[in-house]
């Protein structure tokens, strides 16, 4: 089986799990995301799977850089994942002088056919309705619950309001008793599903919170039929034993890793 088997599925399902946040479309020699509502948000205005189509890394690069300029894009973000890295398009951005970022996010698939067993049963998930919007407004302020400054807090509001209403995405809240204490997110497509947004809010931690969350979409993701389930996550963090704990592989190290192209 080609080791990469998982790339281009993958790279779809970022494009259209990110268009919550604006609109993509596809070339023979990129994929482009834009936002026009979150212009500073990164995940939603990139450049990703860079393919040589015999004119070279240059001249291609010349050409993200022109789709860039027309949407009026600063700094200009491409992330080059491991079959672009062998194309040569790590080495022309090198040489036009791109701000290198190695991911410190790997991609963890969880294979198994069967949920993981319930955790805590003091801590209860529930999928948000479509309708509650009292439920959807608690999901997008634990969202952001970690954010220190003002400035984050809106930054990330805005995001966090634009993934609550985006139609493939089912939300889920945690709670223990009757308080919400948990949120997270699972979007569905081609028989992939992603687990995204988990967090718990800072006083109700080391509870089982995280696990009884990712534990239910797990569940929801393969009874819908989703062959895969897959999430990110910071490498050394908490949350990565966690994920190991729940049955979840690493698939790959840091599989996008994205440049900043300033001038």
């Amino acid at each position: 089986m080609n080791a990469l088997w998982w790339l281009d599925p993958l790279l779809k399902h970022e494009i259209h799990y990110f268009a919550f946040a604006g609109s993509s479309w596809q070339t023979d020699c990129a994929w482009y995301l834009f936002s026009e509502t979150l212009p500073k948000y990164h995940d939603a205005n990139r450049a990703l799977r860079l393919r040589d189509d015999g004119r070279g890394p240059r001249k291609i690069l010349q050409e993200v850089v022109a789709v860039f300029k027309q949407h009026r894009r600063w700094p200009i973000v491409i992330d080059i994942d491991p079959v672009a890295e062998e194309q040569g398009f790590l080495d022309a951005l090198l040489r036009e002088g791109a701000l290198q970022n190695r991911s410190r996010y790997p991609l963890y698939a969880y294979k198994a056919t069967q949920p993981p067993l319930p955790p805590s049963p003091q801590v209860w998930v529930a999928a948000v309705p479509a309708y509650d919007e009292e439920a959807r407004q608690i999901w997008v302020e634990l969202q952001i619950c970690d954010e220190r400054t003002e400035e984050e807090r809106q930054f990330w509001r805005a995001v966090a309001e634009a993934e609550s209403r985006f139609s493939g995405c089912r939300l889920y809240l945690a709670y223990i008793e009757e308080s919400p204490v948990g949120a997270c997110d699972l979007f569905s497509m081609d028989g992939w599903a992603r687990i995204d947004s988990v967090i718990t809010h800072p006083e109700w931690r080391r509870r089982g919170v995280a696990s009884a969350l990712v534990t239910r979409a797990i569940a929801d993701a393969l009874a819908e039929g989703n062959q895969l389930v897959y999430l990110f996550t910071e490498a050394g963090g908490p949350a990565e034993s966690l994920y190991r704990r729940l049955g979840f592989e690493r698939l790959h190290e840091g599989p996008l890793h994205r440049h900043l192209l300033l001038a």
